[in-house]
């Protein structure tokens, strides 16, 4: 597969107990940049997902990220995304990568982004 759809951005999510309300402020630390591929997200995977009580709705393809986890956020076309599984793998020529499959939850996140610039 061709990394050719654009790049994408993985932060690592910290937390902190605070004072007042909010009692848990959120900061964002920018862990990687990476191009990615995009791929299709199956039916299996959808209702795989469905069963657990989560939702896939982008899955994409970096060369391979060992230090990304599924507490990381994905920030890509302007979107902030949970990471709800990471796998390792090999591509067709053998290659390393690291499948991650995204679900959208750009209101929450967007709000933790701002907490980290405030």
């Amino acid at each position: 597969m061709i990394l050719d759809s654009g790049v994408l951005t993985i932060y690592a999510v910290s937390s902190s107990e605070g004072s007042a309300p909010p009692p848990v402020r959120h900061r964002l630390t920018e862990k990687l940049t990476a191009l990615y591929g995009e791929k299709v997200v199956g039916a299996a995977s959808y209702y795989a997902a469905a069963k657990a009580g989560q939702r896939i709705d982008r899955a994409v393809r970096i060369w391979r990220a060992p230090s990304v986890t599924v507490r990381d956020i994905c920030f890509l076309d302007g979107q902030y995304y949970r990471i709800q599984k990471v796998t390792p793998a090999a591509d067709d020529d053998g290659l390393l990568v690291t499948d991650l499959d995204l679900e959208n939850d750009d209101d929450i996140l967007r709000g933790w982004a701002n907490e980290s610039q405030g």
